[in-house]
């Protein structure tokens, strides 16, 4: 016959509340589009105007988007849960980088997306895909200049992401005019047919560039369109 000791069957029943807390509410999470222009609405209703850190704003969105569910993930929660916890602090992250560069609250960024600012988490239980899309489609391209250059074929800066590298070629600074001009090089012709591209890695990327970013590698040459091509005086 088993028998515990009162220390034994107490630790025992304490590991068993531990890892019941340590679990929490969890599971996978899928939002749909429709829940996640419900979900800002419930977001924009409880920060208003207030000054809150991404952080902050991931909880809000988690909470949002699953009620139920324990927001930041706690240390047992499913793999999906954390997944999806991971995506909405970088869509968090995302969002407050607009909100700062275009000098507006998070709800006026938010808002006029439509749903939610690119905050939708599908199949998180789903392996992430690897490789690149696309890739070189008919030779090297040639006439490459040394650092990114409006009109020219050009190599990669090292360490440099597509908005750094769109900023170098047209000396522009961060703001809402980059990132514009950097979705115009993103969708440029000759870089869909010669250029490596690659799946969005984050919920800022997912946003503004989907289904596809260019692939900065240190490698594959980037053409950049003339300044009239992107809507830069001369």
């Amino acid at each position: 016959m088993l028998t515990f000791t009162l220390p034994e069957a107490a630790l025992g029943a304490a590991s068993i509340v531990l890892a019941i807390w340590a679990r929490g509410r969890t599971g996978d999470l899928v939002v749909t589009d429709e829940e996640a222009r419900k979900a800002y609405e419930e977001i924009c209703e409880e920060i208003g105007d207030q000054p809150i850190s991404a952080k902050e704003l991931a909880v809000i969105a988690g909470e949002a988007l699953a009620p139920d569910m324990h927001w930041p993930p706690r240390f047992l929660a499913s793999k999906a849960h954390k997944a999806a916890w991971k995506l909405i602090v970088s869509w968090a992250e995302a969002q407050q980088q607009l909100a700062d560069a275009q000098q507006k609250t998070l709800c006026e960024v938010i808002r006029p997306g439509g749903n939610a600012g690119g905050l939708k988490i599908d199949a998180t239980t789903k392996p992430k895909k690897t490789g690149l899309i696309g890739g070189l489609g008919g030779g090297a391209p040639t006439n490459i200049a040394p650092t990114p250059t409006p009109g020219r074929w050009s190599k990669q800066v090292p360490n440099y992401g597509l908005l750094s590298h769109t900023g170098e070629a047209y000396g522009l600074g961060s703001g809402s005019t980059r990132l514009a001009v950097s979705k115009k090089v993103n969708a440029h012709p000759l870089n869909k047919q010669y250029a490596k591209y690659r799946e969005p890695g984050n919920a800022f990327e997912i946003t503004h560039y989907s289904p596809a970013i260019l692939s900065f590698d240190n490698v594959q040459p980037i053409y950049y369109p003339t300044r009239a091509e992107v809507g830069l005086p001369g």
